[in-house]
């Protein structure tokens, strides 16, 4: 949806991306994860590590895949929905492989329901605590590439400062800078 939204419609970005991806994000990644430390015992920290990584190689990979398809002829567009594409082709296989040890427990009268999750203030807080953090935590991301190109940082070298923006790299970069001034 997000290669359907036009240019200043917000709303249509904040749909696509926020509750869209979000929804999407989160109904990939946590059940993955619980799958793997629903099947092993004991190497269920390196199962569990092997998932995380997985994503955090995706963080490295997107990245740099749509920056060069989006200077390609194809543009924004398509290089938007190549990536789903690719993304559909690549879920179809975990879904088809991915597969559960034990049997779904039953719903038992105890279970809490959805209104009582809603009116939960602790679950409220530590969901508004969640959304903040990852604000505070995204939006760099989002504008890493325009501050270094502000700054005279080269054209090539910006397409990968998302995938060098980690604390640690950045005062690697920062060093290896002073040093060649």
């Amino acid at each position: 949806m997000l290669s359907l939204a036009k240019p200043h419609h917000y709303y249509q970005h904040i749909l696509a991306q926020g509750v869209g991806m979000g929804m999407g994000m989160g109904m990939m990644f946590l059940p993955a994860l619980t799958l793997a430390s629903h099947y092993f015992y004991k190497r269920r920290s390196l199962a569990m590590g092997i998932v995380i990584v997985g994503g955090s190689m995706g963080g490295i990979v997107y990245p740099i895949l749509l920056n060069n398809v989006f200077k390609k002829h194809e543009g924004y567009e398509w290089g938007v929905r190549g990536v789903a594409f690719m993304d559909m082709g690549l879920l179809i296989i975990a879904n088809l492989i991915m597969r559960t040890r034990l049997p779904p427990k039953k719903a038992s009268a105890t279970d809490p329901k959805l209104k009582d999750i809603i009116r939960d203030v602790p679950f409220l807080i530590y969901g508004l605590g969640g959304f903040l953090v990852f604000w505070g935590i995204f939006i760099p991301f989002f504008y890493i590439q325009v501050y270094a190109l502000a700054h005279g940082v080269d054209r090539t070298f910006t397409n990968y400062s998302v995938c060098l923006s980690s604390p640690s790299t950045s005062s690697k970069i920062n060093d290896f800078h002073r040093s060649r001034s």
